[in-house]
């Protein structure tokens, strides 16, 4: 049954008030899709907010290319006129989706289950997997999708991000028209990071407390470019990306600042906590081959470089001060024989130009 006026104006207000549209993809929705996809042995599942004229992937796993659909093609904007599991074992057998071009098109959808997602008591989007054969739901499989759509409400409900990220976050129009998302990695591009990174500084230096930043760079990019093409380089990059989620706090904001360069910027971090966190970044990726749509999987590796800072009132170092720390730190892993970690030093007040 169709929403009427008043409760879709109802429900997109509860999904705008819930400031996820147009944000940098998450490590703890992304661990959700991960999950959903292994239980239910679907190549593919998202968690996917339906907004007034498209739907628009918060986490994707499978999906390669786009970050939205526009929602007159969309399954979940039919998903969540229920509560209820919504599914079709074979579109090819369903008058209604038959023809849509999501079934005759990339990326062939034959089977789709999506379980609606509620922000605020509405349905803001819903949590879904599918498949490019037709499938028949079973009660485990429907078990399953149910108990991940209500982590996936929790997720909704708890401010794990920082405070910087959230207040930026709520900016949404603002973060459209500057365009501070990269679209391929789903991360903070650098304006975007700058922006967060000021936020950052300015709440460690009222709070007298650390601050710090790992640069990583993939080794021997180029040659990926070189010997597989730039698709394949895309898919390297967002890969990349999806492992840096996985392995920082929720809070902890990650860049791409052009090319494959990245920075996090990691509040209340001193300097042994960045080493740590860069370690287990260098390792995510390095000990998992990254899996390509046709070929062998790539071994890649990423050397890292950290820096840190004890702010207080009156020193607040710019993150160009930090950056140059760790671009340092950076040069010495690369030409140490890369696929490391090097520690910067504390960036003390004296190093800091007036």
């Amino acid at each position: 049954m169709s929403m009427s006026t008043n409760q879709e104006e109802c429900r997109l207000r509860a999904l705008y008030a819930a400031n996820l549209l147009d944000t940098p993809a998450e490590g703890r929705f992304d661990r959700i899709t991960r999950i959903a996809r292994r239980l239910t042995r679907a190549p593919i599942a998202t968690i996917t907010l339906v907004d007034r004229d498209r739907q628009w992937f918060k986490s994707q796993q499978g999906i390669f290319g786009k970050s939205e659909d526009p929602r007159e093609i969309s399954f979940c904007s039919k998903a969540i006129e229920g509560d209820d599991l919504f599914v079709v074992e074979d579109t090819l057998e369903d008058p209604y989706f038959k023809n849509n071009p999501l079934v005759t098109g990339k990326p062939f959808i034959r089977f789709y289950a999506g379980k609606p997602v509620h922000y605020d008591g509405e349905r803001i989007g819903t949590l879904c997997v599918i498949d490019t054969k037709p499938r028949e739901m079973t009660p485990k499989m429907a078990q399953d999708l149910n108990d991940l759509s209500c982590w996936v409400e929790s997720e909704f409900d708890s401010d794990r991000l920082s405070e910087a990220q959230l207040e930026l976050m709520s900016e949404v129009d603002r973060l459209r028209e500057m365009a501070m998302v990269d679209p391929l990695t789903r991360t903070w591009n650098r304006a975007g990071l700058e922006e967060v990174y000021i936020r950052e500084s300015s709440v460690a230096e009222r709070g007298e407390e650390s601050l710090g930043i790992i640069m990583a760079d993939i080794d021997h990019f180029k040659s990926v470019n070189d010997t597989y093409g730039h698709d394949v380089g895309d898919i390297v990059l967002k890969k990349v990306a999806d492992r840096l989620r996985l392995s920082v706090r929720p809070y902890d904001s990650i860049g791409r600042m052009g090319g494959e360069e990245f920075v996090v910027v990691l509040p209340k971090s001193h300097g042994l906590t960045v080493v740590t966190v860069a370690e287990r970044i260098r390792k995510s990726v390095k000990d998992i081959p990254i899996e390509l749509p046709e070929g062998s999987p790539i071994q890649v590796t990423l050397s890292l470089g950290t820096a840190s800072a004890r702010f207080r009132p009156g020193f607040s170092p710019p993150l160009e001060a930090l950056s140059k720390v760790a671009d340092e730190a950076l040069y010495r892993a690369k030409r140490g024989g890369r696929n490391r970690v090097e520690p910067g030093p504390e960036l003390k007040a004296s190093q800091v130009a007036e």
